[in-house]
């Protein structure tokens, strides 16, 4: 009998309990109540995304990782792409590195992001960009590890020695390779400097050279036009444009976009910005 009152108590606290969160959902919801602002981020469902997202990264859970990581990945070029989730898996302590997915795993999903506006949240402490749709995705590792700084180094020295040898001297960085949707042709990018370095800032100031090829091109081919351009940034992540220092050329990376030939644009003389189909290009790992 006793056992009886004891789970009927338990079972009406139950039913009060339900009772009044889901109340108190109601009128939130139809904005007859304010909530305390404490609470906003648990009432999140994308914050609760990052959690799942953090768990798989630190289990290195492959299947999990699936919701999250858009393949391919983009690595800093010319790293060449991760196109598989078991790639990425064995990729994350490069990537990342040990501190770093602890750091991540131990911190609070409800305090140590921050919303960068309507780009998505980023780790206060961890270099971690990640979209803001349910489940969340991962857009960019923005910093640059140790392990990653080494791998880029190699990747470069030998992309470099590939080029024809007009075109080796002073490479400080190799931003993109691209080719056009029609296959017409192939380009890339490189920063000039005096020494190699994957972290180059003030792009503004930079010198960045455009080397164009025709079709049937490879890596080690005399270029048909190269051209010196500036560099331009509009938005957050946004565009960065390469235009040509005589305004014919200009090469447009789209960081919002989709992947595939909407991924930049590609535009020459003849072509009008807004012919998408004869200016459409994507990035390549060009060997």
């Amino acid at each position: 009998m006793k056992l009886r009152r004891i789970f009927a108590v338990i079972v009406c606290i139950a039913l009060i309990s339900i009772g009044t969160i889901a109340g108190i959902a109601a009128m939130v919801y139809s904005g007859r109540c304010d909530v305390p602002s404490w609470v906003i981020p648990y009432l999140n469902p994308v914050r609760w995304s990052i959690r799942h997202f953090v768990k798989a990264l630190a289990e290195g859970d492959a299947k999990a990782l699936a919701e999250h990581v858009q393949l391919p990945f983009e690595r800093r070029y010319p790293i060449p792409k991760i196109r598989t989730m078991d790639e990425f898996v064995a990729a994350i302590p490069s990537l990342l590195g040990e501190d770093s997915v602890k750091r991540l795993s131990e911190s609070s999903t409800f305090r140590n992001w921050s919303q960068m506006g309507g780009q998505g949240y980023m780790h206060d402490a961890v270099g971690i960009w990640v979209t803001d749709d349910t489940p969340v995705r991962l857009e960019s590792i923005t910093e640059l590890t140790p392990a990653e700084a080494a791998l880029w180094e190699e990747h470069t020295a030998r992309e470099i020695a590939s080029l024809h040898p007009s075109l080796r001297g002073g490479v400080s960085r190799p931003i993109l390779s691209f080719v056009t949707e029609d296959g017409a042709f192939r380009g890339r990018i490189d920063l000039l400097g005096e020494k190699l370095d994957a972290r180059a800032s003030e792009p503004e100031a930079c010198k960045y050279r455009l080397a164009i090829y025709k079709a049937g091109s490879d890596i080690t081919s005399v270029p048909d036009k190269i051209v010196m351009c500036k560099y331009g940034h509009e938005g957050s992540p946004g565009y960065d444009s390469y235009t040509s220092e005589d305004g014919q050329y200009q090469v447009t990376v789209n960081h919002c976009g989709p992947l595939d030939f909407a991924e930049m644009d590609f535009y020459r003389p003849g072509i009008a910005e807004d012919d998408d189909k004869a200016s459409r290009a994507k990035s390549c790992d060009w060997r």
